[in-house]
């Protein structure tokens, strides 16, 4: 416990790292992708136990959300999962689409990689 008698933020673990696939990339991009959707899923995602964050890349030309499990996200807690798109609301979409739709909100199987590739 924390001297103020909240619980402690988890210790990070790592990193999830997920490639999506053409069929998934599909799949996100008939989602809909702008402001009342992208809203509903980051609460979706803060509803569930996760923080987010959002980091623009003025090298990538991208925006990366990466969303972490917090304490009230046993399943995944410590660990951080990012997906980056050129359009902040399909980076969102991104993030959304693997927690609930690839794992349906449960634990991520951990495993490290990276691809570049954000203006599919």
């Amino acid at each position: 416990m924390a001297k103020n008698g909240s619980k402690s933020a988890p210790a990070w673990k790592g990193f999830f790292n997920y490639y999506l696939t053409e069929e998934e990339k599909g799949a996100i991009k008939k989602l809909g992708v702008k402001e009342p959707a992208t809203i509903k899923r980051i609460g979706e995602l803060a509803d569930n136990g996760y923080k987010l964050s959002v980091t623009y890349s003025v090298d990538k030309r991208a925006y990366f959300v990466t969303c972490t499990g917090s304490a009230n996200c046993p399943s995944n807690q410590g660990y951080s999962l990012t997906q980056a798109h050129a359009d902040l609301s399909v980076a969102v979409a991104c993030v959304w689409f693997v927690c609930s739709e690839v794992y349906q909100w449960d634990a991520w199987p951990v495993e490290n990689s990276a691809d570049e590739n954000f203006e599919w």
